[in-house]
């Protein structure tokens, strides 16, 4: 201490000149260390990670308690001393309680040192003791959502759906790093944890969303609700990439003639010009970026224009592009040599969609629907003979014993329902599990899961696969 005191006294002294030294020392110090940081962290290893406290060995549980009772004024060193030569001379019955107690912290930094140890995957269903002083409750992690932690996930991206045993404190979503701060016990390391996730969520929520359609600055689309996802019986709206190929297709069967592209706001407008100026016969656009080439791009001539087709019109005015699609229709209309004949095909009705085909639209456009066909048979929807319906009304705890039992009493296909997405996901990891195939006698029995955030393919696949199997269980 007295060295650290004259050396402070001297830096003080110093003038610039003779502090230059040190400085371009410490300088180049900094730079060293915060080079093998970033080589720590590019190899997957993370500063200041969180981990569980070494646990107390019996004697310095007694050390300590005897320290906080006293309080003495000598030094630690003779105090600890005195105190050595007391816990050699007490009996093993007075020994015995420090030693139960080092016991537990022991078993509890263990549990905690395995729980960190695992991965996402494998964190699902396991339940924890919340280590810290405020809280001190159990608690299990119910769900892992792949869809929000990304392949380099950090602290930064909330992903672990906590529910504890005790219905007042709820449910949470953490992130990595909250989840280890409170299984280690850590207040101050899960307070920063959780300001880390709230500066990451609020510098997201800051950055501009990247763009769908590259849209001018001076006429930007009207900002709506993004319209709900459509139902699983109703078929997906073909992309633009999707339409391209089938016109590519088609391409074959008119013997080459046919020449289609595509211009969209994932690629450079660069290249996008080069393939324009070859000539286009068959040209597939989104609104804002084909608007922006009407603008710019001279080498876009459109004096032989003939048709104009706006396929889910419904979909482009729910989204806001109505202003550029009136500015389309204008510009084509005045460009062209003719009045191109225009289509517009939707799969519902509504009153802005009314007012955009009497302002662009010939006088007198007729209206094509799709209808049934009159010869068809009415299709009935029964309930098939061989199928049985079963529930039971049990608690929360219960639930998943009395599912268990339903499915070891039926060898069937089984159709279980579920209240939302998460928990369907949940379910079907939970029994897919080994150890839970175990105890419902489904180890050969395949387990699936059908929601809304999965893509088509993958729908498609959970359906397909529950079809195929004689004793499938399925979880929508």
């Amino acid at each position: 201490v007295e060295t650290a005191i004259r050396a402070g006294q001297r830096w003080k002294a110093m003038d610039a000149n003779a502090r230059r030294r040190w400085d371009e020392l410490a300088k180049g110090a900094k730079e060293d260390y915060d080079e093998a940081v970033r080589l720590f962290e590019a190899q997957g290893g993370r500063m200041h990670d969180v981990t569980p406290t070494k646990p107390l060995s019996a004697y310095m549980l007694y050390f300590r308690a005897k320290h906080q009772a006293q309080k003495p004024d000598e030094k630690v060193t003779d105090f600890a001393k005195v105190t050595g030569a007391e816990w050699k001379a007490l009996s093993d019955q007075d020994k015995q309680p420090f030693h139960e107690s080092a016991k537990k912290q022991r078993d509890l930094y263990d549990n905690q040192v395995a729980f960190c140890a695992k991965s996402c995957d494998q964190l699902i269903g396991e339940k924890f003791l919340d280590g810290r002083p405020s809280v001190m409750a159990f608690a299990r992690v119910a769900l892992f959502d792949a869809g929000t932690a990304q392949e380099n996930a950090d602290e930064a991206r909330a992903a672990y759906h906590v529910v504890y045993d005790d219905q007042s404190r709820g449910q949470e979503t953490l992130s990595l790093g909250e989840l280890k701060a409170r299984v280690c016990g850590d207040e101050r390391a899960a307070k920063r944890a959780a300001a880390r996730v709230d500066a990451a969520q609020k510098k997201r929520k800051a950055m501009p969303p990247p763009p769908m359609y590259q849209v001018p600055v001076d006429k930007k689309p009207k900002i709506t609700k993004k319209p709900p996802p459509p139902p699983d019986d109703e078929p997906e709206p073909f992309t633009d990439n999707e339409i391209l190929n089938v016109l590519r297709l088609t391409r074959r069967v008119a013997a080459g003639r046919l020449v289609a592209g595509a211009i969209t706001g994932g690629e450079k407008r660069k290249a996008e010009k080069a393939r324009l100026r070859k000539g286009v016969p068959v040209l597939v656009a989104t609104p804002g970026r084909l608007l922006d080439h009407l603008r710019s791009t001279a080498c876009l001539t459109y004096r032989r224009l003939a048709w104009v087709v706006l396929d889910e019109v419904d979909r482009l005015l729910d989204l806001g592009f109505g202003p550029q699609v009136g500015d389309i229709m204008k510009k084509l209309t005045n460009g062209a040599a003719r009045r191109p004949s225009k289509v517009l095909v939707t799969a519902t009705v509504t009153a802005q969609l009314k007012d955009l085909a009497q302002t662009h639209l010939h006088a007198g456009f007729a209206t094509v629907e799709a209808a049934k066909d009159e010869d068809a048979q009415e299709s009935r929807i029964a309930t098939p003979a061989t199928l049985s319906q079963a529930h039971a009304i049990v608690t929360l705890k219960l639930r998943p014993a009395a599912l268990c039992a339903m499915l070891r009493e039926s060898r069937q296909k089984t159709l279980i329902f579920v209240a939302t997405c998460a928990s369907c996901q949940f379910h079907a990891q939970a029994f897919a599990r080994d150890e839970m195939r175990a105890r419902w006698g489904g180890l050969r029995r395949r387990v699936g899961a059908l929601h809304g955030r999965l893509d088509k393919e993958s729908r498609r696949g959970a359906y397909d696969e529950f079809c195929r199997h004689g004793a499938a269980v399925l979880f929508a």
